[in-house]
């Protein structure tokens, strides 16, 4: 009977560990975190800042009353202000190369009116108003951040103005030396910058923007036919632009 009791303690102890590692809990593998995919199409707004330079180059025979010289005036000054608008795009990632084209638009509040240094009244004026881009993109992701170039078409309207006897005669300006244009001039753009996911859905942008406009000319009324029109040797004025842009953005991936 004694061994009987021994040998049931025996096979009791030993079973009790058995039973217990019977009920432990079973343990589940660690779940791998989501890979975010830039791919699809997306919606934003920027607002930013516009700097760039100006310069129109006045022909002969006498525009601005160069005198009859060998060469005509030719001034250069720098145009500035804040700018905004939205932008929309469709990106396709393979592995980390992303691809991508976009289009821009909003208005540029970039302008400048300065006086010649030749004469006192010649007055120069560039002013900027809507504009748009549509662009390719090539960067590379790293997780949640896109670093990007991009490139493509340009668009804006601009305002200049080449002003003779402002404020000095009657009348003022001088209506056979005005060398004016207001039209939508077309250009190309190129820049870059970077994008953060910081949800699945809202990225956050910085980026730089540069945009060289093609150069526009246009003729005032001459003076070979003695101020009266129609001009028979009228002179040229000859717009040019640039643009660079900073801004930064906000947009909502579909």
């Amino acid at each position: 009977m004694k061994k009987f009791l021994v040998c049931f303690a025996l096979s009791s102890c030993l079973s009790v560990p058995a039973f217990a590692a019977d009920m432990r809990m079973p343990v589940k593998a660690p779940v791998a975190a989501a890979v975010f995919s830039w791919t699809g199409f997306y919606l934003g707004g920027h607002v930013g800042y516009g700097w760039g330079r100006s310069r129109t180059d006045v022909g002969l025979p006498d525009a601005l009353d160069c005198g009859g010289g060998p060469s005509c005036e030719s001034i250069a000054y720098d145009t500035n202000g804040a700018f905004g608008g939205a932008y929309l795009g469709y990106n396709w990632q393979v592995n980390s190369i992303v691809l991508g084209i976009e289009g821009e638009g909003g208005y540029i509040g970039a302008t400048k009116t300065v006086f010649s240094t030749i004469a006192p009244d010649h007055r120069f004026e560039t002013s900027y108003g809507g504009y748009g881009a549509i662009t390719g993109r090539l960067g590379v992701a790293v997780d949640r951040a896109l670093f990007y170039g991009k490139g493509g078409v340009a668009f804006a309207r601009i305002r200049n103005e080449a002003l003779d006897d402002v404020g000095a005669f009657i009348p003022s300006p001088d209506p056979e030396h005005i060398g004016r244009s207001n039209t939508t001039r077309v250009g190309w753009a190129l820049g870059g910058g970077v994008e953060y996911a910081v949800s699945n859905n809202w990225i956050l942008r910085a980026e730089y923007l540069y945009m060289q406009f093609n150069n526009k000319t246009v003729f005032d009324l001459g003076d070979g036919s003695g101020g009266v029109p129609p001009a028979t040797d009228p002179s040229p004025y000859t717009f040019h632009d640039h643009l660079h842009t900073a801004r930064v953005g906000l947009a909502y991936k579909f």
